[in-house]
């Protein structure tokens, strides 16, 4: 290539210089425009009515990287169309250099169908250790979720979980680090927690990612993430830097996957002196609705000169009615804290409420301990259970009202029934009857009573009522049911002021010697009333040939002058054809 000269003539040179000046600085503007300044972020999303949905993107920035701050963000729907959202709010932490911003925006879909929510922002900050060999600064960030919208009339309306804690967070250097998002689905569907890596574009990982256990390790390997609760225990990180995961989130309905979402998560691990405070360990447990829970919770420090600090979040703190209450007692060396929960029927659900505590000192690098506790609201039992014989059936009654029958989730009573009796210890957090030998007659009953009508004399019947919860679809079905704590057992049998046939036997197989044993039992003496109704007593036992089982004859009479005398039970019925006829007795 032949190369080239040119002169700058002095009277142009102050032009020239403009020039160039305008076009470095042009240059830096496109540069921090595209700046380094993604931490961590997420997308929700609410259902608000039919296909519409309020979404909101949640991004943590680094503040000091203003040039790159973003006023709004560009929203795929998932559906071929986009919108660019507001920034709504934000907040600052000037000691984290951190920006946590709330961009909202609500669109409504044409229909059913599975859309997957996403946006992409150049870029992720610069020096994340596990993307790219740090060299993370033209690594795009890019967050989705998907959202089903599947026929309300079989699944409901669903929304995403919403994440507590925030996706920020420090560990140290060869200490054991824990971490929990603390999702709270306020459906009460079911959650599933696994790790997935950080995107940055659809179906596209970021280049060169590797798990954070994977670099170093003389410290020990453990990166884990319980599936339950999302608690994740990284046992320990070696090297100090910039971490980012992704946190995966499904949501189950009935056994039925209905949403997904994924949390792009930052640790910051640095070199610590310091020793975090140690929470007391905290078992989960189960409350009856309408009973109030309280716990004391503590924690100390092994730096007995710091102080200590308590929070606590989780569902029942933001649940509709009656949330939880938390006191914070700070202390130096130590501290408490004191929960309280009047808990009430609408707190009734299927899955746990997660509480999580978090204890941490004011050292130079605040270092903190989690402990994740479970609630289950259970409901209470129905009250009072009687069995009484009327005829031939039996009618069941108990208390009216019953004490959640106005919750929003009660859907009604079911009878349950056993043949013989099963006196189990009721356990608070063991709600229906699963495995008792109980068989549902009944489900679903507005009233308090109900009537056995499929019940033979001679057999001890015993039963017990649940109240059920569930949210309902818009065609009347039911999803995430649960299930009250079981009522007292009553057991009762029909009166047997008649003789009962307990046994008929084919004792001789022949076309015209055949013999059938038939066994029957006395009625009781109280049932039948000897008194009102003195003897002399008769058995009189009848027989019909065929299938039909009709036209019944006499087959034998027994008679006695007393109750007492009436000893006769059983009779064999000779010279039959059992080879070829079906026989029937009463």
């Amino acid at each position: 290539m032949q190369g080239f000269n040119f002169v700058i003539p002095c009277s142009n040179m102050r032009w020239f210089m403009k020039k160039v000046f305008l076009i470095i600085t042009f240059g830096l503007c496109n540069l921090f425009a595209w700046a380094t300044h993604n931490r961590a972020g997420e997308i929700t999303y609410t259902h608000i009515t039919g296909f519409t949905y309020q979404i909101t993107i949640t991004t943590y920035t680094k503040l000091s990287q203003q040039q790159a701050d973003r006023n709004s963000l560009n929203m795929i729907w998932g559906d071929g169309t986009s919108d660019t959202i507001p920034r709504v709010n934000f907040t600052d932490n000037f000691g984290l250099d951190l920006r946590t911003n709330h961009y909202i925006g609500t669109h409504t879909y044409a229909g059913f169908g599975t859309y997957v929510l996403n946006m992409t922002d150049p870029n992720r900050m610069d020096g994340i250790t596990n993307i790219n060999g740090g060299n993370s600064v033209n690594e795009p960030f890019y967050l989705e979720d998907t959202l089903k919208i599947l026929d309300p009339a079989f699944y409901g309306y669903n929304s995403s979980p919403q994440l507590l804690n925030p996706p920020l967070d420090f560990g140290c250097s060869c200490k054991t680090y824990t971490h929990n998002p603390n999702a709270y689905d306020a459906d009460g569907d079911s959650l599933d927690f696994s790790f997935g890596t950080p995107k940055k574009a659809p179906g596209l990982p970021v280049t060169n990612y590797v798990d954070p256990n994977t670099i170093g390790g003389a410290c020990g390997i453990v990166f884990t993430i319980d599936h339950h609760t999302g608690e994740i225990t990284w046992s320990k990180p070696e090297f100090i830097g910039y971490y980012n995961i992704a946190i995966l989130i499904r949501e189950y309905r009935n056994g039925f996957e209905i949403g997904t979402m994924i949390r792009d998560m930052q640790i910051i691990v640095e070199s610590c002196t310091n020793q975090a405070p140690q929470i007391a360990n905290v078992n989960d447990t189960c409350v009856v609705a309408g009973s109030s829970l309280t716990l004391n919770v503590s924690a100390t420090d092994p730096n007995t000169t710091q102080q200590v600090n308590f929070q606590a979040n989780g569902g029942p703190f933001i649940v509709a009615q009656q949330p939880a209450t938390f006191i914070n007692n700070v202390g130096v060396g130590s501290a408490t804290g004191i929960f309280h929960w009047q808990t009430d029927c609408d707190h009734v659900r299927t899955q746990p409420y997660q509480v999580v505590f978090r204890a941490y000192d004011n050292g130079a690098t605040s270092l903190s301990d989690l402990e994740t506790w479970n609630i289950k609201v259970i409901a209470p039992a129905p009250q009072n259970l009687t069995a009484t014989p009327t005829g031939n059936n039996i009618q069941l009654q108990w208390d009216n009202p019953y004490t959640c029958s106005t919750a929003n989730r009660f859907t009604g009573f079911s009878v349950w029934r056993r043949v013989g009796s099963n006196p189990f210890a009721i356990d608070t957090c063991t709600p229906g009857l699963a495995g008792q030998g109980y068989t549902r007659i009944a489900n679903n009953l507005i009233v308090y009573n109900y009537t056995d009508q499929n019940v033979v004399r001679g057999t001890d019947y015993c039963y017990r009522v649940l109240a059920e919860f569930a949210d309902t679809t818009g065609a009347g079905l039911y999803y995430n049911i649960t299930e009250s704590l079981a009522s007292n057992e009553a057991c009762t049998e029909l009166h047997k002021d008649v003789p009962v046939i307990t046994n008929v036997d084919v004792t001789n197989t022949s076309q015209t010697n055949g013999t059938i044993h038939v066994q029957w039992s006395k009625p009781n003496a109280i049932d039948l009333d000897t008194i009102q109704n003195p003897g002399p007593y008769e058995y009189k036992l009848y027989r019909a040939t065929g299938f039909s089982g009709g036209g019944y004859s006499l087959a034998t009479t027994f008679t006695a002058t007393t109750f007492a005398a009436l000893v006769d039970t059983f009779f064999d019925d000779v010279n039959l054809n059992t080879t070829d006829n079906p026989y029937h007795y009463l």
